[in-house]
């Protein structure tokens, strides 16, 4: 078995590569009980590729109100990454065609995408989310509210629920948390941390 290491990092606010290949993330020890947290990235995980080739098409059926709708695509990982947007695309909605078809070309690596959209150009509040490349929005109910990704995010959710540690979480087993290539760490002003303990593998 591997022997596990620990890796100092009390007042290190800026980024640290603590070991830059795969690794396993084991704990966090305390050393004061104060505010802060403590970020943890997988730089391996690369960003979302951005979906291509998008289209808009009017289609029967449907209660949209007579406008038109305009979207972007953003492609979602297995890790809550997000690609930046695709391009606009928009279609009217009138007369007995009060739905908006939406398709892209389907990422290898994106497991959902969201589809911002919104009446007028530029300006794209609300999202549905879908797993296939291709929705058709019928309704404006039951969308959700969100500001568009101004960039992509690469490595900042591969541990969504753990990538931010409160103190009083720390000296939890983190044992599951695998880093596929390496393992960085930056804590926040303020923030007191002895170690965190990890092994390779």
């Amino acid at each position: 078995m591997t022997n596990r290491a620990l890796t100092r990092l009390s007042g290190v606010t800026t980024e640290q590569v603590i070991y830059a290949a795969p690794c396993r993330l084991i704990g966090v020890l305390p050393e004061l009980l104060t505010t802060g947290t403590i970020k943890l990235r997988d730089d391996s995980v690369a960003a979302p590729v951005i979906p291509t080739t998008p289209a808009a098409v009017a289609a029967a059926g449907g209660s949209l109100a007579d406008d038109t709708y305009y979207a972007k695509i953003v492609a979602v990982d297995k890790y809550g990454e997000f690609s930046l947007p695709s391009t606009e695309v928009s279609a009217a909605a009138a007369t007995t065609n009060n739905s908006v078809t939406f398709t892209w070309d389907a990422m290898d690596n994106a497991v959902s995408y969201r589809i911002f959209f919104g009446t007028v150009s530029g300006t794209l509040p609300k999202y549905f989310e879908a797993t296939a490349a291709t929705y058709t929005l019928t309704t404006t109910t039951g969308q959700l509210t969100a500001t568009i990704p101004a960039t992509a995010t690469a490595g900042n959710n591969q541990l969504k629920a753990q990538c931010a540690i409160g103190l009083l979480q720390a000296g939890k087993f983190f044992g599951s948390a695998v880093f596929h290539k390496g393992l960085t760490a930056q804590l926040s002003v303020g923030t007191d941390i002895s170690a965190i303990v990890w092994e390779a593998m």
